[in-house]
């Protein structure tokens, strides 16, 4: 209860024990006096040095908040490596492959995960890519059946882009309220121009609350069947718990349940791990959840919609 920890945290003196108070720290501050730590220091160089547990701006309660905070993500980062299997980066693992894509201005980052019948799945690669050739060849690279692209941003290019590849690879916008877990619709990337009407890409509005839900029992180990590479990358394990799910209070105080990325932090291979469990899923493929043939999806995908009944149903 991080409201308790706020109102009851005090400093214990060093010297003599007693219990000091924000408002106890504020007079000593007033009071104190500098001491010089190095006699052997010229006497025309002086420099400062304050800890923040003397900032009147910062209070105890928060400076013990944050320590817990970052004591709870050293147990999350512990959670994490737990995963790490018995694989190397860049191994062929998998039944089947997908390659998920989240995009940037300048750039876009990918995560492969291989896929067996059974639902368990393995990270084989993640990173970042420079132009949509380098994504082209990282799929034929490794094998990998299908793609899924946001297109959330720069739209109008990843349609062309899906259009050109067809039909390895589906479009993907997350949707904040859906009643569905997914659905499946077809979209004339060129209904503006002379070159309308020819062919359709396919498009898939995610449920992110339904799939994102899915991946934190994932990350935190619960359905025994998400599995990472040995010596997981820094980065990636950074951006894997950007994301949390959490109670926060708004300014009337009121409590709710919502979906929080850390502060400074980035979430991109959170999002491509939730696409790609979407993706798997329509395919088939993920321990717990409604299982659908590739045949059968790739008959859903001709027609105009295609939607689904939650698999919390």
């Amino acid at each position: 209860d991080f409201d308790l920890v706020k109102s009851s945290t005090f400093y214990v003196c060093e010297e003599c024990g007693a219990e000091l108070n924000d408002l106890d720290k504020y007079h000593s501050i007033r009071k104190g006096e500098w001491v010089a730590g190095n006699s052997k220091a010229e006497s025309s160089n002086r420099s400062y040095h304050l800890n923040s547990f003397y900032s009147p701006q910062i209070t105890f309660g928060r400076i013990a908040i944050e320590y817990l905070k970052s004591e709870n993500t050293a147990s999350d980062i512990k959670k994490i490596k737990e995963l790490e299997s018995d694989y190397e980066k860049g191994d062929l693992k998998g039944e089947f492959r997908f390659i998920s894509v989240d995009v940037q201005r300048a750039n876009y980052f990918y995560v492969i995960r291989g896929f067996d019948s059974d639902g368990k799945s393995y990270l084989l690669e993640n990173g970042i890519a420079f132009n949509f050739e380098e994504l082209t060849e990282l799929a034929k690279a490794y094998k990998c059946t299908q793609g899924i692209v946001d297109t959330g941003y720069r739209t109008q290019e990843m349609y062309q882009e899906i259009y050109a590849s067809m039909p390895f690879w589906f479009g993907a916008k997350g949707i904040d309220n859906m009643t569905t877990s997914y659905k499946i619709s077809q979209l004339d990337p060129f209904y503006h121009d002379q070159r309308r009407g020819k062919r359709k890409i396919n498009l898939i509005n995610i449920n992110k609350e339904v799939w994102q839900q899915e991946l934190l029992k994932k990350r935190s180990g619960q359905t025994l069947d998400w599995f990472l590479y040995k010596n997981l990358d820094a980065e990636y394990i950074k951006q894997i718990l950007s994301t949390d799910y959490r109670e926060e209070v708004n300014r009337k105080g009121q409590s709710k349940l919502q979906w929080v990325v850390a502060p400074h932090k980035q979430d991109h291979f959170w999002d491509c791990e939730t696409y790609i469990l979407c993706l798997a899923h329509i395919f088939g493929l993920g321990a717990g959840l409604i299982r659908r043939k590739k045949k059968e999806v790739k008959k859903a995908a001709k027609k105009k919609t295609e939607t689904e009944p939650s698999i919390w149903d």
